[in-house]
């Protein structure tokens, strides 16, 4: 799996990517079986996991960070999550925020960058529920963008955009509250 992952990424990139995986492989296996408890499944969504973090080992510039660990704890629950729903034949939840008002705004509006500039986020963030935490953090902290979360997460882009928007406009709230009291 480790050769087909590093014939993804840049020669230059491989010898950061075999770090990457050294730090992070039992992290994911200790996740994912937890969610699954088979491990045979356990090993092919953790392959799953690798694949994506190599086409998208770009976007990661310190293997050490929070930040980076936060990304592969996302991703390998959502692959993880989405491997149990499908072997227990539990079908994938119909997407409520599938959306027929697509507004593609800017994604680094003034709330984010005010987010960002107060390197406030870790407290706001953890004040918004799971399903919009997940977008934000890949969207603002990994700086992915719309489409790219939509890949890793699995939903159309309108429902990227309907969550951001969604988010974006909680942590407004969150912010209004914080500098009344």
């Amino acid at each position: 799996m480790i050769a087909i992952c590093l014939s993804i990424i840049d020669i230059e990139d491989e010898d950061k990517f075999n770090r990457f995986y050294e730090r992070y492989f039992k992290l994911v296996i200790f996740i994912l079986n937890d969610i699954l408890d088979n491990y045979h499944e356990v090993e092919d969504v953790a392959s799953e996991c690798f694949l994506e973090f190599a086409k998208t080992f770009h976007r990661i510039k310190d293997i050490e960070s929070k930040e980076t660990e936060n990304y592969v704890k996302i991703l390998t629950r959502h692959k993880g999550f989405k491997a149990y729903n499908k072997r227990k034949n539990i079908p994938e939840a119909v997407d409520i925020d599938s959306v027929d008002d697509m507004d593609p705004v800017n994604m680094e509006d003034a709330v984010i960058g005010q987010i960002r500039k107060d390197k406030i986020y870790n407290e706001v963030f953890l004040k918004i529920p799971d399903r919009y935490y997940e977008i934000m953090y890949l969207s603002v902290v990994m700086g992915f963008t719309p489409k790219e979360i939509g890949n890793i997460l699995d939903i159309s882009i309108e429902s990227t955009y309907k969550k951001l928007r969604r988010a974006r406009t909680i942590i407004k709230k969150i912010l209004d509250k914080m500098e009344e009291g």
